[in-house]
C-alpha cells in the first residue's frame, strides 16, 4: 500500500460515510474503527521570533515560515492519534500595506499533515493549515483586521462571518465558510500578527451525526482549529 498517494474527493467521501460503522468490507479492512480522540492545548513551547517597531510593516519577503508556529507534540496533545506528522509550505502572495504591489512569503503558509492511527486507513491523511495574513504593528493588524472582518460579513459568494471577538483567547476571531467546503476558516489577530487556520479531519468524531459532513467540519473547528488558533495566539505578544 503506498501511504502518500493522495486520495481523491470522490474517494475520500465514500471513506468518511464508511468509517464511523464496522469496517468488515470496506476499503478491505476488518473490525471497527476507534472515534477520534481528541485532547486540549498545551501550554506554548516558545515565543515566535515576531517584532515590529511602531507604525512599521514587515515586508512578506521577511514573514518567518509558517511552519514554525505548530510543534509535532503540540498536534499531539490535541490529536493524541495523529502519527507521521509532515509539514508542506506554501508560498503566499499579498499585497503590501503602504505600496500597492504584490510581495512574496517563501513560507508564508504550512499544512501540517497527519493520520490518526486506528480512526482512518493510512492512505487518508487530515491536517491542518495555517497561514500568516500579515505581520505590522498592532495599530495597523488592528485596522486592517477590522477592514477585512467587515468585508467577510457581507460577501456574496461564501456564508457571512461571524464574529467571534475575544471570545476564544486572541485577542479577536472571526470565522467563515465557503458554501461548496465543508470545512469552516478561522481568523485571528493578535498583537502584531495576523493569521488563519484552516483544514479537514475525517473519522469518527463523538457527538457528529453520522453522514453530516457539515457537523464534521465545525467539529473539526471547534477541538482542533480553534485550540490551535489560541496556541498560536499565546506565542505573540499582546497589544500593548
Amino acid at each position: 500500500m503506498n501511504r502518500n498517494r493522495p486520495v481523491g474527493r470522490l474517494a475520500v467521501l465514500a471513506l468518511l460515510l464508511c468509517l464511523p460503522v464496522a469496517a468488515a468490507g470496506c476499503a478491505g479492512q476488518e473490525g471497527e474503527w476507534d472515534p477520534v480522540e481528541f485532547g486540549t492545548p498545551s501550554p506554548a513551547s516558545a515565543a515566535l521570533p515576531i517584532r515590529v517597531d511602531e507604525d512599521d510593516v514587515m515586508g512578506a519577503a521577511r514573514w518567518p515560515s509558517a511552519c514554525r508556529f505548530l510543534t509535532d507534540g503540540e498536534i499531539r496533545t490535541l490529536l493524541p492519534q495523529a502519527e507521521r506528522i509532515q509539514r508542506k509550505p506554501t508560498a503566499v502572495s499579498v499585497f503590501s500595506f503602504d505600496e500597492e504591489q504584490r510581495q512574496h512569503a517563501p513560507e508564508g503558509s504550512c499544512r501540517f499533515d497527519f493520520w490518526l492511527r486506528d480512526v482512518t486507513i493510512e492512505d487518508v491523511t487530515s491536517g491542518v493549515k495555517l497561514s500568516i495574513v500579515a505581520i505590522a504593528d498592532p495599530s495597523i493588524i488592528s485596522d486592517h483586521y477590522s477592514e477585512e472582518l467587515a468585508s467577510a460579513r457581507t460577501r456574496s459568494d461564501r456564508e457571512p462571518a461571524v464574529d467571534l471577538g475575544a471570545s476564544l483567547g486572541p485577542e479577536a476571531c472571526y470565522t467563515w465558510r465557503e458554501t461548496s467546503k465543508l470545512f469552516p476558516v478561522v481568523v485571528c489577530r493578535q498583537g502584531p500578527l495576523m493569521y488563519d487556520v484552516s483544514g479537514t479531519g475525517y473519522g469518527d468524531m463523538q457527538g457528529v451525526p453520522e453522514g453530516d459532513l457539515v457537523a464534521q467540519g465545525e467539529a473539526w473547528r471547534d477541538r482542533v482549529q480553534i485550540p490551535i488558533a489560541q496556541i498560536i495566539a499565546t506565542k505573540v505578544p499582546a497589544t500593548g
